[in-house]
């Protein structure tokens, strides 16, 4: 009898670990907001990942960079979002983009010929759920793991011609150990976009038009190749877990 007992609690405990797991191992449907130049250029590559790439090499002839402020466009009071964290995770997006491209083009402030502008949403923003991140083995379903969703794109600073567009929402690392960091896994998302824009920049000033070289994905970007990342802030002394 305690042996069937003890089976069926296995069981129990397995099928609602299986149910969260499943409900979780899928990034949502970004949202638009209304923040891009335009949506129309946007090809759905997942049902989580919409991108654009300027089909020509137009790209390549652009030798500076304006990185707008980072907006916030997520519901904060909903996801439980504090002013503070959301603070630190726009000023990490834009650190993160700076590190990222400011060797491949120098960083100014004002339009001119050949100057893209670079704009950047955050419009979404989830806390990961430590409890669900304690073991190894849960941390590996995805069950609770956070993440965030962005609205990016590279325009002319000029004409505002767009060149490159993002809309995605993306989870954070299954891999990596961060259980008592809820804002650790948007830090991850943030830093994939980073990369992944990197990698068109890299292209393009090599002469690779997005015809040539196909989609932009994130599953195809050699992160570690590509950026140096930045050292990982401090995050707000009220938004610790429990």
């Amino acid at each position: 009898m305690p042996n069937s007992r003890a089976r069926a609690t296995t069981r129990c405990l397995f099928l609602v670990t299986l149910s969260i797991s499943l409900g979780a191992c899928r990034a949502p449907s970004p949202p638009h907001t209304g923040f891009l130049t335009t949506y129309d250029n946007l090809i759905e590559v997942t049902p989580s990942s919409s991108q654009y790439v300027d089909p020509g090499d137009v790209f390549s002839e652009y030798v500076a960079l304006i990185i707008d402020p980072v907006e916030i466009k997520a519901d904060l009071t909903r996801r439980k979002i504090t002013q503070p964290a959301a603070v630190h995770l726009t000023q990490f997006t834009t650190d993160s983009f700076i590190n990222a491209l400011h060797d491949r083009l120098p960083i100014v402030d004002e339009p001119a010929p050949h100057v893209a502008r670079l704009r950047i949403a955050l419009t979404d923003i989830r806390r990961a759920t430590w409890w669900l991140n304690l073991h190894p083995g849960m941390k590996l379903t995805g069950a609770g793991l956070g993440g965030a969703a962005v609205e990016l794109e590279l325009v002319d600073s000029l004409t505002n011609q767009q060149l490159l567009a993002l809309v995605e929402s993306r989870f954070g690392n299954r891999i990596e150990i961060d259980m008592f960091s809820p804002y650790d896994d948007a830090r991850d998302a943030i830093t994939s976009w980073t990369t992944l824009v990197r990698k068109h920049v890299v292209r393009a000033q090599a002469g690779l038009s997005a015809s040539s070289t196909g989609a932009i994905t994130p599953q195809s970007h050699p992160a570690r190749e590509l950026v140096a990342h930045p050292a990982t802030q401090s995050e707000p002394s009220d938004e610790r877990c429990p």
